[in-house]
């Protein structure tokens, strides 16, 4: 069997805090959704995760999903720890199998909107790529490391300015560079040069 989980990023740091041990064998919804979101348009409203919230895209596959008025108040508590002593629980545990119930009725139709909208490796990427990234993100969290959005700011305010010198490193290391984006035919000379043709999908 294969878990489910929409957003393994949470999930993971609180079995860490707890001392469960994560499936890695798992597929993140929350990913998906937001690989498809990204795929239908550039800048969502509201930003890609809110677009893939469970409430947001379950509807979309047709599967009701009606949540209380305090939802966001059960998710906050539980995110607090309070969860038992304010909702009690037999309304957590309501709030978690409606949660898993959309989650495995959606995931399905969801990967196979993947697939059409993102390509042939999507779902590799996924399990190879996403969902790794979001279990170091996780760890990390769980360590008291957090992302350094003041840093990324930063780095986003000063790159332009070392673009020549990071472009001649790129291509000392096989990035042959065709206009603003990498082009196929040089992301292909890319990969021959660095000795991957042979396993590149």
């Amino acid at each position: 069997y294969e878990v489910v989980v929409h957003g393994a990023h949470a999930e993971r740091f609180f079995c860490g805090l707890v001392g469960v041990p994560f499936p890695e064998r798992h597929t993140d919804s929350l990913l998906a959704a937001v690989m498809q979101s990204h795929a239908t348009t550039f800048e969502p409203p509201g930003g890609a995760y809110k677009q893939a919230g469970l409430a947001a895209i379950a509807p979309r596959f047709g599967i009701p999903f009606l949540g209380a008025d305090d939802k966001d108040a059960i998710r906050d508590s539980i995110m607090h720890g309070r969860h038992l002593e304010e909702f009690g629980l037999r309304a957590v545990v309501e709030y978690c199998m409606g949660d898993a119930r959309a989650c495995v009725r959606m995931v399905g139709p969801l990967l196979d909107d993947v697939g059409r909208l993102c390509g042939p490796n999507a779902r590799d990427n996924l399990r190879v790529l996403y969902q790794p990234y979001a279990a170091a993100m996780a760890d990390a969290a769980r360590k008291g490391i957090r992302f350094d959005l003041e840093g990324w700011d930063r780095l986003v305010e000063v790159a332009p300015r070392f673009r020549d010198r990071h472009l001649r490193v790129m291509r000392d290391a096989g990035y042959d560079h065709d206009g603003e984006g990498l082009g196929d035919r040089a992301f292909e000379r890319m990969i021959l040069r660095l000795g991957l043709g042979p396993i590149w999908p």
